[in-house]
């Protein structure tokens, strides 16, 4: 263990200078991200700050590259300037001491650096995990290749040099990926690319292993290129799809004791007009509405899955599994806002320029405890949705619904503030210009990146947490009873600072309006001297499972869209 460590202290030594270039950029990354949230207003320093990231990013990347493979070349494997000839070292030894001090540079010390940014982003223990493993992640995909040419080489240059080489191979693999992957379904081929992607990252570590143990460098060159084909292959033919549990989510309940009372409604169903790429698809999308009912007053819900069967006598059936959004007001009620009707003369005016359009009078939507209105949607074959139009059809459907808390994150005063995190969620209101009925508001945001992300790629019910986790941003005045969104129109591009995205967003808020003698006027003159900014976000309690059955009913058809002509 003495010289294990003696090795570890004679490397960090030697490569103090270089290390303290890298740990400078990532310093800068950190700051820079500091100074986003530290900003008045989405000015010059936001409005660039994703090339100032992008350079950021690729020096951290060329500076680690290079510090892992000459921490490997410190002690060379081939050539003949190799130290083995005088000071004979077990190959093991070696290795340990080189695991060892790249497990403390390229891992504890990013970690370590960002900590103090995700401390501030408000992390908790499961998101300092997150973005830990990813922060590993990213590091293990540059430091993994770095030390597989290193100890297949004698100088830097050629590290270089082969690096240059391996590049081209990955290319071609992705070439071949894309031809050989493209026609499996979609969990089967991002199964075949996770399977493949990992063997081929562990055959870079046992060619490592291999080299350091042998130091047997055509040989240990052999081993690598058996072990990229046996990857392929081995990706090539894999059949099962390891994302099923994910994606096909079974009907199971958490905590469903306080949804007892809930129940399910079909309400109506319509064909949807199809766009250019449907009518080539020959597939037309159907849109079911679902009424929950029993639901308590503290609860929302989101659909999960939906299992939707339509069966004809003579058969056949026709099945569409989708998902939908479930509506309500049930965010009023979270904020304390008593929502006001529009006044009869305004309402009066409104209904007026809906008839003079020829338009339908809008379906009031009914007060809470009239339940929450899903809408799933599907698509099927054109010409089976056509037949639902024409010949009723018995509908069953079976939805896994899940059971959401919302709750107030922020509620602050409408003016510019300090920082304030909840849930690895931030904002800060940066500046506020009031323009007579009207506010222009600035706010700076950060959201969580990794974990949501990747499993929101992997299944429907992460999808529904990640928008669910994803604030929604209001202002509203109680005395008033007044909710509006905070619709920006204007914003930065986010930038992703160590696993956080950070976004400027500036929007306009204006007063709610009445008509007064065919004008549109403010209805009340002091309404932003009590208006707040709330941010309201919701919580997954528990899943239930409905079923609704409908022995006959005909799909409502919707006009068709009228094509362009194609081009000739």
């Amino acid at each position: 263990m003495k010289l294990t460590l003696h090795i570890l202290g004679k490397d960090l030594r030697r490569q103090r200078g270089r290390l303290a270039w890298w740990v400078a950029v990532l310093v800068a990354k950190t700051a820079l991200g500091f100074a986003l949230l530290a900003g008045d207003a989405p000015g010059y320093l936001a409005q660039h700050a994703g090339e100032a990231s992008i350079l950021l990013v690729g020096l951290d990347i060329g500076l680690c590259f290079l510090l892992a493979a000459l921490l490997v070349q410190e002690d060379l494997l081939v050539g003949t300037r190799a130290f083995w000839l005088t000071r004979p070292v077990s190959g093991a030894r070696l290795l340990a001491a080189k695991l060892l001090g790249a497990g403390l540079l390229f891992g504890a010390l990013p970690v370590l650096i960002w900590m103090p940014w995700w401390l501030h982003c408000g992390y908790g223990v499961r998101e300092l995990a997150w973005a830990g493993a990813e922060t590993l992640f990213w590091q293990m995909l540059v430091v993994v290749p770095a030390t597989l040419l290193a100890t297949l080489t004698d100088s830097i240059g050629r590290v270089l040099l082969w690096l240059l080489a391996l590049l081209a191979g990955v290319q071609a693999g992705l070439v071949l990926t894309v031809q050989w992957f493209s026609g499996a379904p979609t969990g089967v081929g991002a199964s075949q690319v996770t399977v493949m992607t990992a063997a081929l990252i562990v055959t870079a570590l046992a060619t490592v292993v291999r080299q350091y143990l042998s130091r047997q460098r055509w040989r240990s060159l052999g081993w690598f290129g058996a072990g990229c084909a046996a990857s392929f292959a081995v990706a090539a033919l894999w059949p099962w799809n390891i994302y099923a549990s994910l994606e096909q989510r079974d009907m199971r309940e958490e905590n469903a004791a306080q949804a007892a009372g809930a129940f399910l409604e079909f309400e109506d169903a319509i064909a949807l007009p199809q766009d250019r790429h449907e009518v080539e698809d020959g597939r037309q999308r159907v849109d079911v509405h679902l009424r929950m009912r029993g639901l308590s007053a503290d609860l929302a819900s989101a659909g999960d899955t939906v299992r939707q069967t339509w069966h004809w006598a003579g058969g056949p059936d026709l099945s569409i599994e989708g998902w939908g959004w479930g509506t309500t007001d049930i965010m009023s009620r979270v904020l304390g806002i008593s929502k006001r009707e529009p006044d009869a003369e305004t309402q009066r005016y409104l209904d007026d320029k809906r008839k003079a359009r020829g338009g339908l009078l809008p379906r009031h939507a009914p007060p809470a405890e009239d339940g929450l209105l899903f809408t799933v949607s599907g698509q099927g074959p054109r010409s089976m949705v056509a037949r639902l139009v024409r010949e009723p059809a018995a509908y069953r459907a079976t939805g896994r619904f899940l059971l959401l808390r919302p709750e107030v994150w922020f509620d602050k005063a409408l003016v510019p503030g300090s920082w304030q995190s909840h849930s690895a969620t931030g904002v800060r209101i940066t500046r506020v210009e009031q323009r007579g009925p009207a506010a222009r508001v600035s706010v700076v945001q950060t959201l969580r990146s990794l974990g949501n992300q990747a499993l929101y790629a992997l299944g429907t019910r992460r999808a529904w947490q990640l928008a669910m986790g994803e604030p929604m941003m209001r202002v509203i005045n109680r005395a008033h009873g007044d909710s509006l969104f905070f619709a920006w129109d204007a914003a930065c591009p986010p930038m992703r600072v160590g696993s956080v995205v950070v976004r400027w967003m500036t929007g306009e808020v204006k007063a709610p309006k009445v008509i007064r003698s065919g004008k549109w006027v403010p209805r009340d003159r002091d309404w932003f001297a009590g208006a707040r900014f709330a941010v309201v976000g919701a919580s997954e309690v528990g899943s239930i499972v409905r079923e609704v059955k409908v022995e006959e009913f005909t799909l409502s058809p919707v006009a068709e869209k009228k094509l362009p002509a194609p081009k000739r």
